[in-house]
């Protein structure tokens, strides 16, 4: 009986030296995934906001007479709102793929333990 043990553990063994390097590829790939997403959601938050907060003072800036272009304001405001509530969604669809990622990862630890 020894035996059969012996030879589980020396192949658990080899299965982790070699999946080892492929797993911490794939974690390095993941993590800077992530890194460039995060950076680009924030920057999406950033433009739109800022877009936001400065349209009115561009629109003084620019003595625009706001009941002739009240369409057009509107509509320019929604677009930077549509962005923000974009960006969010990006952010949330983001934590649930991490979270999912790493419930499998969990599972999957389970299963060849």
């Amino acid at each position: 009986m020894a035996t059969i043990f012996e030879a589980q553990e020396q192949y658990r063994a080899e299965m982790e030296f070699a999946a080892t390097p492929i797993r911490d590829a794939a974690r390095m790939n993941y993590e800077g995934a992530i890194e460039f997403a995060n950076a680009a959601i924030k920057s999406v938050f950033a433009i739109n906001a800022g877009g936001l907060v400065a349209f009115p003072a561009f629109i003084a800036l620019l003595k625009i007479d706001a009941q002739l272009a009240s369409g057009w304001i509107i509509a320019a405001g929604a677009v930077f709102v549509i962005g923000l509530t974009s960006a969010a969604l990006a952010s949330l669809f983001g934590y649930f793929s991490a979270m999912s990622k790493a419930e499998g990862s969990k599972r999957e630890l389970e299963a060849v333990t």
